[in-house]
């Protein structure tokens, strides 16, 4: 089975505790980058995690054309924008989002993947 790139926007929390650890044992899954606001806690996660890459921002992940799904454990407020950003990379992703007030937002984001051929 072929394992997908994933790269992981953030070293938040919400990822150590809810994510990290599936994805380690999905068979389909590579660790392959993450990126922090700041280099040392990318390259802690990276040490912690097993992943092939660090980045000192989410704009140097997104760059990389070996990423090829993005997870964005980032805070809420800033899900549409990097996920509009993910798309834009022509990258897919995966968002955890529980608010309402973003359905408008999502509805953008999914036609933004229909027009990047994701949908």
């Amino acid at each position: 089975m072929r394992k997908v790139k994933w790269g992981v926007l953030g070293t938040a929390y919400i990822f150590e505790r809810d994510t990290a650890e599936g994805m380690k044992q999905a068979e389909n899954c590579e660790l392959y980058a993450i990126a922090g606001r700041s280099m040392e806690k990318a390259e802690g996660f990276r040490e912690k995690y097993g992943f092939q890459k660090a980045y000192g921002s989410y704009e140097a992940l997104l760059a990389d054309d070996e990423v090829e799904a993005v997870y964005i454990p980032l805070p809420n407020t800033m899900h549409y924008e990097w996920t509009l950003k993910a798309l834009r990379a022509k990258n897919m992703y995966s968002v955890k989002s529980r608010s309402r007030r973003q359905c408008r937002k999502r509805r953008r984001c999914i036609g933004r993947r229909r027009k990047t051929g994701f949908i």
